[in-house]
């Protein structure tokens, strides 16, 4: 049986760390694994839009593998 394996990335608004996750994002990538990126202030002032954008993800990935 195939894992679901979800990552969700949150992160402050600074270039040099955001060019560092860009990379790292792609590396797990590489390995199969999704990553999700949200902002520090997503998650603070918009909780639930975060939730629906994660609920969602899980959704898609289930409907493309064999995860059960």
């Amino acid at each position: 049986m195939k894992q679901l394996v979800l990552i969700l990335h949150i992160y402050h608004n600074n270039e040099e760390q955001k060019r560092k996750d860009e990379e790292r994002t792609e590396t797990l990538k590489l390995h199969d694994l999704c990553v999700i990126r949200f902002r520090n202030e997503e998650v603070e002032h918009d909780i639930d839009e975060v939730l629906n954008i994660i609920k969602n993800k899980i959704e898609e990935l289930k409907l493309g593998s064999s995860f059960k």
